[in-house]
């Protein structure tokens, strides 16, 4: 039974090993990255000019944007309906509504002007 126990709090503590920089860290997934007031790639980033990511059709998705200057941005799509600050060196979630198949909407980042579109999928 003692030999179990060693044999438990030994697996236990390998485990813990392994994931402990997944519990604690504070590494966030950048769906889309905001830098030098320009749009750049990031997890769903799909080519840069013109700027251009993809999505689902009839889907609501959560991006989250990362916004790695110094200053503030300001995620906005009068089309979608949606404005975001977000910090500086922070990133913030913007949620989508489903979007219909095989349309284009536009997103900027007001204080700069730089531009990019989605493009929806089926």
């Amino acid at each position: 039974m003692k030999k179990f126990s060693y044999y438990l709090i030994f697996t236990t503590f390998i485990l813990f090993s392994f994931y402990q920089k997944n519990l604690w860290s504070k590494e966030i997934k950048c769906d889309l990255i905001i830098k030098d007031k320009k749009f750049i790639s990031g997890e769903i980033f799909v080519r840069q000019n013109p700027c251009t990511i993809e999505l689902k059709a009839d889907t609501k998705m959560r991006i989250n944007i990362c916004n790695q200057d110094n200053s503030i941005a300001e995620f906005e799509s009068i089309e979608l309906q949606v404005e975001k600050i977000i910090p500086a060196n922070k990133s913030a979630t913007v949620l989508i509504k489903p979007l219909k198949e095989n349309k284009t909407y536009k997103f900027f980042e007001e204080f700069s002007g730089s531009e990019c579109k989605i493009y929806v999928r089926n």
